[in-house]
């Protein structure tokens, strides 16, 4: 993960499981194709 994630997972005292849960949310959310969901969750 990168700093700015660990620093966001600090400040909101947010697990690993809580953090990706939010990520899978967004990208299942974001405006694209679904080949581009895939790639992202695949990640």
């Amino acid at each position: 993960m990168t700093k700015e994630v660990q620093k966001v997972m600090e400040q909101f005292n947010l697990s690993e499981d809580d953090y990706m849960h939010i990520y899978r949310n967004s990208v299942n959310a974001a405006f694209t194709d679904e080949a581009t969901k895939s790639q992202l969750l695949a990640n």
